[in-house]
């Protein structure tokens, strides 16, 4: 829960200091993203916000993929 939390306040603000236009793919787009220490480890996570093009009740779907360093390379 403390994760989620932590997390979530990591993309507001990023929201707010990051404009990406970044496209992975034609189904996703990098809307923001933010660095922090997420489980307290000492080393930074890296969390990434993915809008698709896919439609829901309350717009486009978004996805939070939460990426971890290991030996110079983000692994999901």
């Amino acid at each position: 829960m403390m994760k989620s939390i932590i997390a979530l306040t990591i993309i507001t603000l990023s929201l707010h200091l990051t404009s990406l236009k970044d496209t992975i793919s034609s189904k996703y787009q990098i809307i923001a993203e933010a660095y922090g220490d997420l489980n307290a480890d000492g080393i930074d996570e890296k969390v990434s916000v993915l809008e698709t093009i896919e439609k829901s009740e309350s717009g486009n779907i978004r996805h939070i993929q939460i990426y971890r360093n290991i030996n110079g390379m983000w692994i999901l």
